[in-house]
């Protein structure tokens, strides 16, 4: 049985000083894991990390960023992420990068580092190879595949085959793998010559507290059709845009919305022109209340040619709203096409206006389907939910693999 102890006003400096040092001891008992990535830009990856690494409670997460953008640094701050920032101007810069890791390792001496984004991981594990740390690979994108390729002009496939030679090779001094997708695990292995059996996978999660069911679970007819993405070629709103364009004439009510940003906008927004549609397509550019746009929104229609695993599919999971979406595999790993969502072949135009006008013209049916997405995402893809398989993985990965050091 614990025993009680009374404090008095000459002893709290005494008391308050000792367990300030058992405080600090249970910290320094959890295992570090360092975390490198680029930079703290506000995007896909580095928000997943931050709301992840917040929610660990058995391993000290510490971070290292190299590049300049700092967008989510305060975020880090506020949840108590110690943060290592560089902040190099320069695209590259391995060098000066590899002497401010390897001061970091000195610094803090993890007992296992973790890489994220491919300059980051290339610095770290070159670094990491020299110095003999335990270091995690991380799969995100489907880099390498074909559709991939396919959108690239020849300089950017000569750098990215450069690149992907110097992956190559680095992956080797990889003790293991984390992917947020079994598909671009696969793919990335086959690319990279590395053995499927060292990849784990995580999905990536959501914060359901922040997602509600919104105007598509309400009786009625829909009248706004959603994308979330970057207006980039990949996304497929191009696509989107077409099958929308075959169907709305048939649904005057009906308008199409599109938040994000990207090098792609001005050529969409000329064939939003061309096509007459101005006053029926608007773009939203970049925005950050995504939880009300979701609630706000009737469909939801995700036409990318290729992905990670989505956060923004998860997301309108979440708020249960009817999903009609491209079928590459990444998003067949969250959705099933008739059960939770609608799917289309990936850059279809005529398939995808098909898809919508089924759930313009059968609303009940499509918010059953909405309804259904919400319960899988509320079953595997909560944020608590990934969080702890991630912190699982990686104390299984520090028993197995982590250094053994004070």
């Amino acid at each position: 049985m614990l025993k009680s102890e009374t404090i008095s006003e000459g002893n709290f400096s005494d008391y308050a000083r000792d367990n300030e040092t058992i405080f600090l001891n249970v910290i320094s008992m959890k295992q570090r894991v360092l975390f490198t990535v680029d930079s703290l830009y506000n995007g896909g990856t580095e928000k997943s990390l931050l709301d992840i690494t917040s929610r660990f409670t058995r391993i000290n997460p510490v971070f290292c960023c190299f590049y300049q953008h700092r967008q989510l640094l305060a975020d880090y701050e506020r949840v108590g992420l110690k943060v290592h920032f560089l902040g190099m101007e320069k695209p590259y810069g391995f060098l000066k990068a590899a002497e401010f890791l390897d001061n970091v390792l000195k610094q803090e001496n993890p007992h296992l580092v973790i890489g994220h984004l491919l300059r980051s991981e290339l610095i770290s594990r070159w670094v990491c190879h020299r110095r003999k740390y335990p270091i995690l690979g991380t799969f995100v994108n489907d880099t390498y595949s074909p559709a991939a390729y396919a959108i690239l002009n020849t300089k950017r496939k000569l750098k990215t085959n450069f690149f992907r030679c110097l992956n190559r090779v680095s992956a080797k001094w990889c003790t293991h793998f984390i992917s947020n997708s079994s598909s671009i695990g696969l793919s990335n292995a086959a690319a990279l010559g590395i053995d499927s059996n060292k990849i784990s996978v995580i999905p990536r999660g959501r914060d359901e507290t922040i997602y509600h069911p919104g105007a598509a679970q309400r009786n009625g007819p829909f009248n706004t059709i959603l994308n979330v993405a970057r207006t980039i070629e990949r996304k497929g709103q191009q696509e989107l845009i077409h099958g929308f364009a075959r169907i709305a004439p048939d649904f005057p009510g009906v308008n199409l919305q599109i938040a994000g940003d990207g090098t792609y906008r001005p050529s969409l927004e000329a064939e939003v022109k061309r096509l007459g549609m101005n006053d029926r397509v608007r773009f939203l550019g970049n925005v950050t209340n995504i939880p009300e746009l979701l609630r706000q929104a009737d469909v939801f229609v995700f036409p990318s040619h290729y992905e990670g695993f989505s956060g923004a599919l998860i997301e309108a999971m979440l708020t249960g709203m009817p999903i009609i979406a491209s079928d590459i595999p990444m998003n067949l790993e969250a959705i099933e096409d008739g059960k939770t969502a609608l799917t289309f072949p990936v850059k279809d135009a005529d398939a995808c206006a098909e898809r919508i006008r089924w759930c313009l013209e059968n609303p009940d049916k499509a918010r059953q389907l909405g309804q259904a997405a919400r319960e899988k995402a509320l079953r595997c893809f909560t944020l608590d939910r990934v969080a702890k398989q991630f912190e699982d993985l990686l104390l299984e990965l520090l028993e197995r693999f982590g250094r053994r050091n004070s």
